[in-house]
């Protein structure tokens, strides 16, 4: 059975093939080999005025589970603003948000994958993200599940 993903034919604009592209794979499986280099901080963006925001950027933000919580519990991220892409805590692979297409709002955040102290939560953002040099980039975490959002009609 052949399961191709991807483009697998040649990529065309108005009947003509397109010549002169790259494309380069993103190893979504192995996020410990991902460089730290092109991430944004969720708390303060480094966008430059003028720069258009939007396609494809990782963000990356870190939060406090406290050291007194004797276990962390499941929570599940929500990612109001955001468009769609896929979300990661301390390099766990959570899925895909696409929170404006629904119904599914929120994932779920496993209390196996957090620790006391510091965790990390990476977002690789495929169109646009809700933030800009003079918004900052906010994701919630919060101990309901939102599966039943609404859904484009």
């Amino acid at each position: 059975m052949d399961d191709f993903k991807g483009i697998t034919s040649n990529a065309t604009l108005n009947g003509h093939i397109l010549e002169g592209w790259n494309m380069t794979a993103i190893p979504l499986t192995d996020t410990s080999i991902l460089p730290d280099a092109p991430l944004r901080s969720l708390h303060h963006p480094p966008v430059t005025p003028g720069t258009p925001s939007g396609g494809l950027t990782f963000y990356r933000g870190i939060f406090t589970v406290p050291d007194e919580d004797p276990h962390p519990l499941n929570t599940f991220l929500r990612l109001d603003g955001w468009s769609k892409g896929v979300a990661w805590v301390n390099r766990f692979c959570l899925g895909r948000y696409w929170p404006e297409v629904g119904p599914q709002i929120t994932l779920y955040v496993p209390w196996s994958i957090l620790k006391r102290g510091q965790n990390e939560l990476l977002l690789l953002e495929l169109e646009s993200a809700p933030c800009s040099s003079s918004l900052p980039c906010t994701a919630t975490l919060q101990d309901k599940h939102v599966l039943d959002g609404p859904t484009p009609t």
